[in-house]
């Protein structure tokens, strides 16, 4: 029997960057033969009324529950958002949460307070501070575990898909940051929180998940359990991208299942053979 196919990481056109409605994802997800999806449209909560995702994650929702009548006997579907940078707005993040019942909530933290998304960074600019940057990422990161208020922690290796796959740095946070990345781990581990596969950068030039095997082996390690699969996807062609890919991943990290969520609870997928 083949391994049931999961995507937690997906987007709509109710994300900014995003393509395809809802009702595109799923019936492209029934062709793929998926067994459900999560759609984790982006609310970055630093911006969240200047971007207007006040009303951009209202119409997610909406159109999600609608989903659910219609294909809940086709596909599992489970209505979640990607939460961006909740602690630099900590007031819009509560509003957020309070306002929906969501049954999956990413926590991302795409960049540090004041300062541009990774995506934007000049990597080769002789003035760039790396230490600077990355320390405050991993204090943000800590702080953002503390607070604690989501399911699983989006793209752990997020500034690397642009500082290796543009600028071609191969740079490891495990040679760097060793300390801090378990830090991290202990940390989501210890509040019953996980983290995901990222399957997007098997797509882009940084050719592989994010985070890749050795920090998935060492989450494991550590005694981590909760692990979602997504693509993070922005078209409905590349919703499942990589998710096989990635369940082989979580399998040589010696997991046995990876999670899916319903009603913020984990539901343990088994990895066959």
């Amino acid at each position: 029997m083949a391994t049931k196919i999961y995507d937690s990481h997906t987007h709509s056109d109710n994300s900014p960057d995003g393509y395809h409605s809802v009702t595109f994802l799923c019936e492209n997800a029934i062709r793929k033969e998926m067994a459900g999806f999560a759609l984790t449209d982006h609310c970055d909560i630093n911006v969240y009324f200047q971007d207007k995702y006040d009303k951009t994650i209202r119409q997610s929702n909406f159109e999600m529950l609608k989903a659910k009548s219609i294909f809940s006997d086709r596909l599992e579907l489970s209505a979640g958002v990607e939460l961006g940078q909740p602690l630099q707005a900590l007031e819009n993040a509560e509003h957020v949460l309070s306002s929906y019942d969501f049954d999956f909530v990413i926590c991302s933290l795409h960049n540090n307070l004041n300062q541009q998304d990774y995506y934007f960074i000049n990597y080769n600019d002789p003035d760039l501070d790396i230490k600077a940057l990355f320390d405050r990422y991993f204090e943000e990161l800590m702080e953002t575990i503390a607070w604690g208020k989501f399911d699983v922690l989006g793209h752990l290796t997020y500034p690397l898909r642009y500082m290796n796959g543009i600028y071609k740095k191969n740079y490891s946070f495990l040679d760097h940051y060793y300390d801090e990345v378990v830090a991290v781990l202990k940390g989501l581990i210890e509040r019953g929180k996980g983290i995901e596969i990222n399957t997007s950068g098997l797509r882009q030039p940084v050719g592989v998940t994010l985070p890749d095997l050795p920090y998935l082996k060492l989450y494991k390690e550590l005694g981590g359990e909760i692990l979602t699969i997504g693509s993070d996807s922005h078209t409905a062609q590349d919703i499942g991208a990589g998710i096989r890919e990635g369940i082989l991943l979580a399998k040589e990290a010696g997991f046995t299942h990876y999670t899916f969520f319903h009603e913020r609870k984990p539901k343990m997928i088994k990895i066959e053979d």
